[in-house]
């Protein structure tokens, strides 16, 4: 049985750095991976990982079907990462 899709309430009104960071190491992804994937610069991703993200400015996709899908995406990459209760053990390559 999967979990509930999170309710706009229990959404973080901002994301910490160190949760983005363990968010991408439990992905396995890398800066450029994570950048790739929101389609932003690696330089975002850094900025991320020193400063953390507020959801709600994360730049909006006019053309796109769904213009907050980078807003979905992030928020689905932390229900992954925190549904699993467990620490990432991994070391930065």
């Amino acid at each position: 049985m999967t979990a509930p899709a999170a309710t706009p309430a229990a959404l973080p009104a901002r994301v910490p750095a160190s949760t983005v960071r363990a968010m991408r190491r439990f992905h396995a992804l890398d800066q450029v991976g994570l950048a790739s994937a929101f389609q932003v610069s690696v330089r975002t991703v850094i900025r991320w990982e020193q400063r953390g993200v507020d959801p709600a400015l994360l730049p909006q996709d006019v053309p796109a079907r769904d213009p907050k899908w980078r807003e979905k995406l992030l928020f689905w990459m932390l229900e992954r990462y925190r549904a699993t209760g467990s620490p990432d053990n991994r070391q930065e390559v």
